[in-house]
């Protein structure tokens, strides 16, 4: 399913999300690389690292700012074109949808109410890693 080595990063504030997410990440995709940030500061600093993430999972709302500012930054970068960006949040706030929409967000989503429901949304973001035509 998983391409070895490919890069997540994800950055969500909540540092019980960023634990949970990481450990049952780890658990299904143990040839990736895994990058935990807090922050959209640390997130844009992250993204300069080659290679590319595979994937970025990103929060809407983040301490040290707004996940849309830094999806906005993603989509500005030539070198990072096609990089599947998920963003979820805890908000249903339909204006944020159709915003990230508008930016070009790949999948945008709340955040999943329990574990049943984190692993099928884990699912669903590793999916992102398959190669084409699997």
């Amino acid at each position: 399913m998983t391409d070895g080595g490919a890069r997540i990063l994800v950055v969500d504030d909540d540092a019980d999300t960023l634990f949970l997410v990481g450990e049952m990440l780890r658990m299904r995709a143990p040839d990736c690389v895994l990058e935990l940030v807090s922050g959209g500061a640390q997130a844009a600093e992250r993204l300069t690292v080659l290679p590319a993430p595979a994937v970025v999972l990103l929060d809407v709302n983040l301490a040290d700012g707004d996940g849309l500012d830094l999806l906005r930054l993603l989509r500005a970068d030539a070198s990072l074109e096609g990089l599947p960006v998920v963003m979820w949040s805890g908000e249903a706030d339909p204006r944020v949808r159709e915003e990230a929409e508008a930016l070009g967000v790949t999948w945008f989503t709340t955040k999943p109410g329990g574990l049943d429901e984190l692993d099928t949304f884990l699912d669903r973001l590793l999916a992102l890693l398959a190669p084409a035509g699997e």
